[in-house]
This record gives structure tokens, sequence and C-alpha cells, in this order.
């Protein structure tokens, strides 16, 4: 099993890869490129560490100027958009008002989104 700087050496070297390729992946999928088993990641607190792990790499970008790479990592069912520690613990964080309204998240998700990509792109 990977150590906490294994693992946010592997996310965020993931997160630059994804936003290069104007993709997204799920928390679980993140889990499990990791090979941590999602049901077992809860008991063995894997969730916890990959969420500290997307707000320090949010925080760190956010203090070089750059979008939240965190943006990035979505739910795979529901609103499938980033869990609400992006929208309200991360944006306290980094200075940011706390985002609560649903269609406000989306409308502030879709602009970091387009900020990823365009910061990211790969150069063909």
């Amino acid at each position: 099993m990977l150590n906490y700087a294994q693992m946010k050496e592997y996310v965020y070297k993931r997160l630059k890869e994804l936003a290069s390729k104007e993709d997204l992946i799920t928390y679980s999928d993140l889990l499990r490129e990791m090979s941590i088993n999602e049901q077992d990641s809860w008991e063995e607190g894997q969730h916890k560490k990959l969420r500290d792990i997307l707000g320090e790499i949010s925080s760190e970008e956010h203090k070089k100027g750059n979008p939240l790479l965190s943006a990035l990592v979505i739910h795979k069912e529901g609103d499938q958009l980033p869990g609400k520690g992006f929208f309200a613990g991360l944006f306290e964080q980094i200075g940011r008002k706390p985002i609560l309204d649903p269609d406000e998240r989306l409308r502030v998700w879709l602009l970091e989104i387009k900020k990823l990509y365009k910061k990211w792109k790969q150069k063909n």
C-alpha cells in the first residue's frame, strides 16, 4: 500500500495528466488506480487521506496562481461534481466563500474546469 507521500505524488501527476487530456476521474476510480479497494478504504481511512491530499494539492496550486486540480475528481453518481469538501472546506481554506447552491456549484465548477484545461492542455 502506498504511503501518504507516494499517494500525493501519484495523485498530483495523475491530475495534471487528466487536465492535459481534458478529462475527469471519479473518486472511486482514483482510489482503484492506487490499488485501494473502495469498500475497504472507508475502514482504513483512505478516503480521508485522499480528501486531504486533494485539498493540499489544490491549495498549493492556488498559491501558485493556478486553477484547483481537485476539480477534476468527481462523484460517479448523483450530481457528478466534486464533493462538498471542494466547495466548502477547500474554498474556505483558500479564502473563497463556500458555495451551497447547486446551480452556483455547477457554474463555478465549469469555470474551474475550463481554466484547468486551458492551463494544462497538451502541446501537440
